[in-house]
This record gives structure tokens, C-alpha cells and sequence, in this order.
């Protein structure tokens, strides 16, 4: 997993199962290279509203870097 939130990236290797990552609001985040037993658990604090989310990287900068 990628994180980055204008002013520090970092990537996280999520290979234990007893292991998990905290994202929180204004993070750009990037995720890849699943494992075929993989299991992917996201918890929120609301139902899901695709305009919450900024899918644009170049977006993203703008807002945390004006």
C-alpha cells in the first residue's frame, strides 16, 4: 500500500494477517499486488458516496499543495 499526504510518502507491506493500516481523510493511497487469498476489510464511519473521493492524483495535489 502507497500512502501519501502531500508531504510524506510511504509504502506499507500488509503480509500478516494480524496486521492492518489506518487511512484516514485526505490520503492519496494506492494499493496492488494481492496475494490470491488475499482478503481486502474496509471499515467507515458512513455509507459510501462516490463523490466523497477524489480519483485524480493531479486533483489530490492540487488540494493538499495549493
Amino acid at each position: 500500500v502507497l500512502v501519501e499526504n502531500g508531504e510524506k510518502r510511504e509504502e506499507f507491506f500488509l503480509n500478516q494477517n494480524r496486521v492492518g493500516l489506518r487511512i484516514t481523510n485526505l490520503v492519496w493511497r494506492e494499493l496492488w499486488d494481492f496475494s490470491p487469498d488475499c482478503a481486502l476489510v474496509v471499515m467507515a464511519s458512513r455509507h459510501y458516496d462516490p463523490d466523497d473521493y477524489i480519483r485524480d492524483y493531479q486533483q489530490f495535489a492540487q488540494m493538499v499543495n495549493p
